[in-house]
């Protein structure tokens, strides 16, 4: 059966052999680096990017990647769990690290544990999203503080918080402002305005979480001699004299925004580019050795 198999530690298990009751698994994914990857049949696109992402987040505070958490390492352990769970389609894999703690105080963080989790999808890409998100600025929440670590400490609660804004105001995504009132992110992703034919989108001053997605639309924008600025100065009314506005994130890709109170968008370019994204994930080298399962 599909999806029976999990990874804990580099070890490929029976799902069941890790019986957790639903407030269990909440607990272990408190204060974790969590990240979500997309698979297409038994490769994973975007995984250096990903490992890449990850080793600047442990720079960060100071703590180093474990043996097991190595590039090649994880290639060969995630191919495992994709054959094995017989995910030939598109799957996501979703990756929890927890830091183990020391048995002796003040010894420091020396291990780390990891979990990693399979789902099919209907799809191995990133589909442009049908229906163009509605937005509004948050009033009550902003972002401050070093973006990778704020990425590892996180608080859960913040997040539902944030949404309820949202769905208080109607909003399918929250825009949070950094200290000075400039845009900062999404509640969960990165933010691209289009004037013209330029694309500007918040700069690391600003606090935005960096993420693989936003690296990405970066380097294809680039190949195709789109030009993206970071500004550090963009406001509520740079919301308003957009002619076009997407969020990027490592779970949906690129997603269109239609609306910003009454100014509508175009989604000319973030069509654009969604293709551009489809085919660079589509002409992404396979893994190097195979495994049956």
């Amino acid at each position: 059966m599909k999806n029976n198999y999990i990874i804990l530690n580099g070890e490929l298990i029976p799902r069941q052999a890790l019986p957790l009751t639903p407030d269990q698994w909440i607990q272990w994914g408190e204060h974790t680096i969590s990240l979500t990857l997309l698979a297409s049949g038994n490769r994973i696109p975007l995984l250096s990017y990903h490992h890449d992402l990850l080793s600047k987040q442990f720079d960060s505070v100071g703590w180093i990647i474990p043996a097991k958490l190595d590039l090649d390492e994880l290639k060969e352990q995630f191919e495992k769990l994709l054959n094995k769970n017989r995910s030939l389609k598109g799957s996501r894999i979703h990756w929890i690290i927890k830091p183990s703690l020391p048995a002796e105080p003040f010894a420091g963080l020396t291990d780390f544990s990891y979990l990693a989790i399979n789902e099919e999808t209907s799809f191995d890409h990133f589909p442009l999203n049908r229906t163009g998100l509605s937005i509004g600025l948050s009033e009550q929440y902003h972002n401050s503080g070093e973006p990778f670590y704020q990425s590892m400490i996180r608080s859960r609660t913040r997040e539902l918080l944030i949404r309820q804004e949202g769905l208080l105001n109607g909003w399918d995504e929250v825009i949070l402002p950094d200290p000075a009132n400039c845009l900062s992110e999404s509640a969960d992703g990165n933010i691209f305005l289009r004037m013209d034919d330029r694309i500007f989108t918040p700069a690391p001053e600003n606090y935005p979480l960096p993420r693989v997605m936003y690296q990405v639309v970066k380097e294809i924008c680039e190949d195709a001699g789109i030009r993206v600025e970071e500004s550090a100065l963009l406001t509520e009314k740079d919301l308003l004299a957009a002619d076009e506005i997407f969020i990027t994130d490592d779970l949906h890709g690129i997603r269109w925004v239609m609306s910003f109170q009454d100014k509508r968008y175009y989604r000319k370019t973030a069509a654009y580019l969604s293709d551009l994204l489809r085919l660079r994930l589509q002409e992404a080298g396979q893994f190097q050795r195979g495994f049956s399962g």
